[in-house]
């Protein structure tokens, strides 16, 4: 069962598409299903301007990139790079087991933007 925030992201992604040429690209996939999101973003003066997605997967990966996009897009990157797990599971609502998966992507790609050694 889907909750209401999952089909809302699903139905009606916002953030869908592609960059021209970003500033940061975050990847992961999942080694077991095979989902995978890829978030392109554009960054000015430590802000994230501007976040779309690629996802492939089930419905929730792709509303969990959707959702995702939506919190990154208009906040700085140190700001988003510093949040926790939970923070980030607590983005995706209640999630049934089967689609807990999609909530270690997310919190993998954060971890990538944490990881950046410099920041645009």
């Amino acid at each position: 069962m889907f909750s209401d925030l999952i089909v809302d992201n699903f139905t009606s992604p916002t953030h869908a598409g592609e960059i021209d040429a970003p500033v940061l690209v975050l990847e992961n996939k999942d080694p077991v299903c095979g989902d995978q999101i890829r978030i392109g973003l554009a960054v000015e003066n430590g802000q994230i301007t501007s976040a779309r997605f690629r996802a492939w997967g089930c419905a929730t990966s792709m509303a969990t990139a959707n959702i995702l996009c939506k919190w990154l897009e208009g906040r700085g990157v140190q700001d988003c790079a510093e949040a926790s797990a939970e923070e980030i599971s607590a983005l995706l609502g209640q999630l049934s087991p089967e689609q807990r998966h999609c909530q270690h992507i997310a919190q993998n790609l954060v971890r990538q933007l944490a990881a950046q050694e410099a920041w645009p």
